[in-house]
């Protein structure tokens, strides 16, 4: 696999350091883990997923009305407007695929809100009778696109649902194998649920076989290397070569920046990439998200933090992280106690046997309302979860 990637990147032209990268994974220790890196507020570093692509069958020339002058926005940054054209499109007839799927694709792209996707991308497979037809069926660009959409949504942690996930995924790649999307986003899975490394590394080259400058795939190889290897050095070069490829980017810009302040602590190149990543995609939750811990935790502008993770909330309201950190800091900085379990409470019912969660939230019943018998009860259903929690 080595040697076919090798020969793979000098056809397409890859620069000097990529061809190096392929040494590199021969000397790769097969048993190295992911460190995971902690920092002041309650969670680790995460690297986003990829989630690119504007989806399913987009409008021709010839095609009018609001479906088509919603894409017509979206080429523009006009997401806002994009999305109640497409809305229009639902309202104007419920069963055009293409329009649920384009919902979906903004809410999970542009807003990194997952929770809000996932119903978009089930109303159009419901409308799109897909599941009543089974599952070799030959679907349509749109069905594709939502089936593949609706895995990445499950993916999340705000709507984690990783068995149906991975059957999704395994269903849009028998109909379209060279799917990148559907191959990043089937690695990640496999990563962030403990799967089989070896698995999600086959998947990212399956990808890059497709087409070896994909910034998707790239982007994707460099959280691999991250996250199962703990080689940041590759991880940044790969984004940064992700970047050379497509400026515009936002999960590569939104990935850099975390590798930047966490593993580098250099709060200037990470800010700027928040920073571009945001003035992309000014309500994108993740970025906005990372932005906040980035004031919050290497700053000390606690306020902006605050704004922030309050604008990040608002596109995702149920991440578990953002909700986890905002508590930290309404708790810690702001002295507010209630505001402090009332976002716990939220993050709990998400990820009710989160061992980060449970024990964050019986802290805050503890030291908020002094409720020891449910504190007591929540720790020992966190050590259930996680006995070395």
């Amino acid at each position: 696999e080595v040697k076919h990637l090798e020969t793979m990147v000098r056809g397409a032209g890859a620069s000097v350091w990529l061809l190096a990268l392929c040494s590199l994974l021969q000397a790769w220790h097969p048993n190295a883990r992911f460190q995971t890196i902690t920092h002041g507020a309650t969670s680790p570093l995460r690297f986003e997923p990829c989630r690119g692509g504007s989806g399913g069958a987009l409008p021709t020339s010839e095609d009018t009305g609001p479906w088509a002058a919603g894409h017509t926005k979206l080429r523009g940054g006009d997401y806002i407007g994009a999305r109640e054209d497409f809305q229009e499109a639902v309202t104007q007839d419920v069963q055009c695929v293409q329009a649920h799927v384009s919902l979906g694709k903004v809410a999970l792209k542009w807003e990194g809100d997952p929770v809000s996707a996932k119903k978009h991308f089930e109303d159009a497979l419901a409308n799109g009778k897909l599941t009543s037809r089974g599952e070799g069926v030959v679907l349509s660009d749109a069905e594709v696109e939502a089936t593949v959409g609706l895995a990445v949504a499950l993916s999340d942690e705000s709507c984690l649902a990783p068995s149906r996930a991975e059957r999704l995924f395994r269903r849009a790649l028998r109909v379209s194998p060279t799917h990148v999307e559907a191959l990043c986003g089937y690695a990640g899975l496999l990563q962030d649920t403990g799967g089989d490394d070896a698995q999600a590394e086959r998947l990212i080259y399956r990808a890059l076989e497709h087409d070896p400058r994909d910034p998707e795939a790239l982007c994707a190889l460099a959280t691999f290397v991250g996250k199962s290897r703990g080689d940041f050095s590759s991880a940044e070069q790969l984004y940064t070569h992700a970047l050379s490829i497509d400026p515009e980017h936002v999960p590569s810009l939104c990935n850099l920046g975390q590798l930047h302040q966490i593993c580098h602590k250099a709060v200037g190149p990470a800010e700027k990439a928040f920073e571009k990543a945001l003035a992309l995609r000014p309500a994108y939750a993740p970025g906005l998200a990372s932005l906040a811990l980035l004031h919050h935790t290497s700053t000390g502008d606690f306020h902006k933090a605050q704004e922030l993770y309050q604008l990040a909330l608002r596109s995702n309201p149920a991440h578990p992280a953002t909700l986890l950190n905002a508590a930290f800091l309404e708790e810690v900085q702001f002295q507010r106690p209630w505001m402090s379990l009332q976002m716990l409470t939220r993050a709990h019912k998400v990820l009710p046997r989160g061992g980060a969660v449970v024990s964050s939230l019986a802290r805050s019943m503890d030291h908020a309302d002094g409720n020891c018998r449910r504190a007591i009860k929540l720790y020992e259903g966190a050590l259930e979860a996680d006995v070395t929690c």
